[in-house]
């Protein structure tokens, strides 16, 4: 069943495409890969001893792990809680108790126990870095409206400061651009293949102990961030639209400067109102609540950006502040800290008032907390949106919903009381004297 080989040599088992196990011969630098599987399949480890592979299966309890075919593949994992506990300690050498670390078959053991924990950090990680970026968006917007007034007295409308107004133009312009590239960097390098994985893991597993099957939002959460870049660069293009407007009656240079500002800014409005709508429809797919109330709000923050520019869009801004009053309604732990945002954006709309702030103090405090994620606190709501239950109480997503309430009918008691049936039988009654 066991013996011992030549310490100069060592093998291992490994799993093969085109057969199912082969073995592997290592001597210095020399490689040999067998052509062929013997029918009583013997496992060679590094510390020298040899097993039969059924043999050695058994000793560390693989099949209470995983799913394993006649030939001795692994189909998938079938851990339960008490396989889990017998993975508290590294799959060791019958013999002399040396670490299996070189074979693969057993040395995934750790880090399937560790799985949870390890998902539960990448979370973290994740909270930490929407933290980092939403703090430098807020920085950046801060920096733009402290320096506006030094901007216009910098502006000069003669034909000699042509540059040199581009120049500031030009740099106000580009303020956010910094921040927006580590976003959409850190969004496709890492949060969609996370995400893609997560789903492709989940799915072979199958298994709720090790990994449960997630909802994450955390791409769409950067799309948001994304797009609020977007959305202040262009509030500010309008702004500067509107500061050379007033220049530019003495200047022809300045007319030049502010119609293409002016088309630029129209160009890309039009173009976020539509690239927002598939982040939508994917949150409304998703039961993603506040975050589809925080984009219903920044599309129509495009759409009044362009009416100020006397141009449209295709947003149907009523039905879509419909929409958003009834989620912040039936949601008011989550969408509904919008709620102020909704009514000054519906009042805007209308021609009534100036757009406010698309983020209130409670709104950035919203996204502070995702910096604050606990490990160890994992949770997933009904929708399979992840949240440290330490750090949020219910489900920052959707949380609780209030459901509506029904029109109070008046009761008709007259049904109950059968007065006509009464008065007849009144009437017929004989009085006595």
């Amino acid at each position: 069943m066991w013996g011992h080989v030549p310490q100069y040599a060592a093998f291992r088992v490994v799993e093969s495409h085109a057969v199912s196990l082969a073995i592997e011969c290592y001597h210095a630098d020399i490689f040999v890969l067998t052509g062929s599987v013997p029918a009583k399949l013997q496992l060679f480890l590094t510390c020298g001893h040899y097993f039969d592979l059924e043999a050695i299966d058994t000793y560390v309890g693989l099949r209470n792990v995983y799913d394993i075919d006649s030939r001795g593949i692994i189909k998938r994992a079938l851990l339960n809680s008490s396989a889990m506990q017998a993975l508290t300690a590294n799959v060791c050498c019958p013999e002399c108790g040396v670490a299996c670390v070189d074979i693969r078959r057993y040395a995934i053991f750790k880090q399937l126990r560790d799985l949870p924990d390890t998902v539960d950090r990448l979370y973290a990680k994740m909270g930490r870095k929407m933290n980092m970026f939403m703090d430098g968006i807020i920085r950046s917007k801060e920096d733009l409206d402290r320096s506006f007034g030094a901007f216009r007295k910098n502006l000069r409308p003669g034909p000699l400061t042509g540059k040199t107004n581009e120049r500031w133009v030009r740099d106000r312009g580009n303020a956010m651009m910094e921040v927006q590239r580590k976003i959409v960097n850190f969004r496709d390098g890492v949060v969609i293949k996370f995400e893609n994985d997560f789903a492709h893991l989940a799915e072979f597993l199958g298994n709720l102990e090790i990994l449960a099957p997630s909802n994450p939002p955390f791409k769409i959460r950067h799309d948001s961030l994304f797009f609020r870049c977007r959305l202040i660069t262009l509030e500010e293009s309008a702004r500067m639209c509107r500061l050379l407007e007033n220049l530019g009656k003495t200047s022809q240079h300045m007319m030049t400067l502010l119609q293409g500002l002016r088309d630029m800014t129209i160009t890309q409005a039009l173009e976020n109102t539509i690239n927002i709508q598939s982040s939508i429809a994917e949150c409304e797919d998703r039961n993603l609540k506040r975050l589809e109330v925080e984009l219903r709000l920044m599309q129509v923050s495009f759409h009044t950006i362009l009416t100020t520019l006397g141009n449209t869009s295709d947003v149907e801004v009523k039905t879509s502040l419909e929409k958003v009053r009834m989620i912040c309604t039936q949601y008011p732990d989550t969408a509904g800290i919008f709620f102020s945002v909704y009514r000054s954006l519906k009042l805007s709309s209308e021609g009534m008032s100036p757009t406010r702030e698309l983020y209130s103090k409670s709104g950035r405090e919203f996204w502070w907390l995702w910096g604050r994620h606990d490990i160890g606190y994992v949770k997933y709501c009904i929708f399979g949106h992840p949240f440290s239950s330490k750090t949020f109480s219910d489900c920052p997503e959707c949380g609780r919903k209030v459901e509506k309430e029904k029109k109070v009918v008046p009761i008709d008691y007259s049904k109950y009381l059968h007065e006509n049936a009464f008065l007849e039988q009144m009437l017929k009654m004989k009085i006595k004297a």
